[in-house]
């Protein structure tokens, strides 16, 4: 038997005993990030006052979406639908394990390794995705929903708002930016440490409008914030 045939036969018994070996390049990381989180329905007025959802002329409906190569809300990318929510609900549980697989396909890196403003990211071929958070009302007798509120935001157990964003490797954020180009400056010194979904926290430094930008440390219960 010469050696090609040898190789067809050796194939033909892998399929046969399904035991057809996989490329590891193909198979997905371990997500090493959270695996879920809990989150829970809040409104408010402009004035930051809390409104009762009860109140609300039409069912809320919460919604995520995955932003490529995006870390603090800038990216040139159109974001991509993660997963919306039915039923009358207060809270719910996401499964972030549902969207590892999404997450790990379409992240994109910062071009030239820069994310935003002074902040770096090392090493620069790595890829993230920042996951949006939405609320539609879904009034009676009509089909489409629309997007309910002005804006709608994450904010952990510990009232600080906060970013979900999904990273593709370990690596480390270091810099300092100013959102929206105002006066509030955001010191950024992160390891991340493996591939997953990794909740950002914005916490209140020394002097006024200093921030930190941090691993949160309150994770196991978050708010999905809406501005009425």
């Amino acid at each position: 038997m010469n050696l090609q045939h040898r190789a067809s036969a050796f194939l033909a018994a892998l399929t046969l005993c399904g035991c057809v070996v996989v490329p590891q390049s193909s198979l997905p990381a371990e997500n090493t990030g959270l695996h879920g989180l809990r989150i829970e329905l809040q409104f408010e007025n402009t004035r930051g006052d809390p409104v009762d959802g009860s109140s609300l002329p039409a069912r809320p409906v919460p919604a995520f979406h995955l932003k490529p190569g995006s870390l603090f809300g800038i990216s040139l990318f159109a974001s991509i639908d993660l997963q919306r929510f039915g039923g009358r609900r207060d809270d719910l549980v996401v499964e972030l394990d549902d969207w590892f697989a999404v997450a790990a396909q379409r992240a994109l890196p910062a071009s030239d390794g820069r994310v935003s403003g002074g902040v770096r990211i090392v090493p620069a071929e790595t890829r993230f995705a920042q996951v949006l958070p939405l609320v539609y009302a879904q009034a009676p007798g009509k089909p489409v929903p629309a997007l309910l509120g002005t804006h709608s935001y994450l904010m952990d157990a510990g009232a600080q708002v906060a970013n979900l964003i999904y990273f593709d490797r370990a690596c480390r954020l270091e810099g300092t930016f100013r959102p929206n180009s105002g006066r509030r400056t955001v010191t950024v010194d992160i390891k991340i440490d493996g591939p997953g979904f990794h909740l950002l926290s914005y916490v209140a430094g020394l002097g006024d409008e200093k921030y930190w930008l941090v691993l949160s440390p309150h994770a196991e219960m978050i708010n999905l914030m809406t501005t009425l």
